[in-house]
């Protein structure tokens, strides 16, 4: 957590009410009580203390925490001993500062703590320990008092990161659907793992460079959910043509993968390239849209490989016989026609 910022607070303040009459009577000025009250709540150094390796300030603050101790502050006095201090010239109230900005929360008067996350924190994590530091501050409160969370963005951040699970789960029932439909099903099975296994390798490689799940990095994961598995169906669907056609796993899948890897390699490139610029931008927003670039490029690249390495690698070790390949259907035998007939009977 970078910084904690009140909204509403006010200062403690101890106020001096001076009274007209008795400032004629004695012949005080305001000038002579202010020096006054300067010259005892006052910071300045007295010296060093230390040795040839260390050297450290001394410094006389002037703290009064009391009205007691400020109406006991002298303002003049004379030769006699005789002296006025400020509870002879008025009273000395305990209160707080004026207030600058006035908070309420259901109605009543309330203090906001708003708490700000550093850019490298975990946001779940630091509301997790900002629910438990209010959870203790709150058996500590005395009576009249109550600590309430408001506004908590965990709430949205949790609601968000469910909603991409749920679409990642259902995109991947969908998808192995739609492949078990089209596909034979090992095939259909490889090309739907490409989502998971892409998303896990993702993720993963964005927790070790130092990102965090927060609302940037999930809008970044869901722009690339729908890419990931584009390429495997692809290769998936040309090796079980090749298979079809009578060829042997080793060079389908040799031939899927060698036959698109320019293409998906290019355009891998071209939605890279598009999202690029996004990492020059800079001032805050920069720092906070830096890795949507860094999460495409990651995900775009894992699939591009798992789609022409992975999937090639595997479809190697199937077996032997054409995967999918249908029987060949018995030729029907013509019936000649009647003339046929009539002219083999002459002949």
């Amino acid at each position: 957590m970078s910084r904690v910022t009140l909204v509403g607070y006010r200062e403690r303040q101890l106020q001096v009410l001076l009274d007209r009459k008795k400032l004629s009577e004695l012949q005080v000025g305001v000038t002579a009580i202010t020096r006054a009250l300067s010259s005892h709540i006052t910071n300045i150094p007295a010296g060093y203390i230390g040795d040839d390796k260390r050297i450290k300030l001394v410094r006389v603050l002037g703290r009064v925490a009391s009205p007691d101790e400020v109406a006991k502050i002298v303002v003049i006095a004379n030769d006699a001993g005789q002296a006025v201090r400020i509870g002879d010239l008025g009273r000395v109230v305990d209160c707080c500062e004026k207030p600058k900005v006035i908070a309420r929360l259901n109605g009543k008067e309330a203090t906001l703590l708003i708490a700000a996350k550093g850019e490298d924190a975990d946001s779940l994590d630091v509301i997790r320990r900002l629910r438990g530091a209010v959870d203790r501050f709150r058996k500590d409160l005395p009576a009249g008092f109550s600590a309430d969370v408001y506004r908590d963005e965990g709430v949205q951040i949790s609601n968000r990161l469910g909603i991409v699970m749920f679409n990642a789960a259902a995109g991947l029932v969908i998808v192995l659907v739609i492949l078990f439909l089209f596909l034979p099903g090992r095939i259909g099975a490889m090309s739907a793992l490409s989502l998971p296994v892409c998303g896990l390798g993702t993720i993963g490689i964005m927790v070790a460079l130092g990102a965090n799940f927060n609302v940037i990095t999930m809008i970044a994961l869901v722009i690339c959910l729908g890419n990931l598995v584009d390429n495997s169906v692809v290769i998936s669907e040309h090796y079980a043509r090749l298979r079809e056609r009578g060829a042997g796993a080793r060079e389908a899948a040799l031939a899927a993968a060698k036959q698109f890897a320019a293409p998906f390699t290019a355009s891998t490139i071209t939605i890279i390239a598009a999202f690029l610029p996004m990492l020059v931008t800079r001032g805050v927003m920069g720092q906070f849209i830096r890795w949507i670039p860094l999460v495409v490029m990651i995900a775009l690249s894992l699939s591009l490989a798992e789609s022409l390495f992975l999937l090639a690698w595997d479809y190697r070790f199937t077996r032997p016989e054409p995967c999918g390949r249908r029987s060949p259907r018995p030729r029907r035998r013509r019936i000649p026609s009647f003339r046929e007939q009539a002219f083999a009977s002459g002949a």
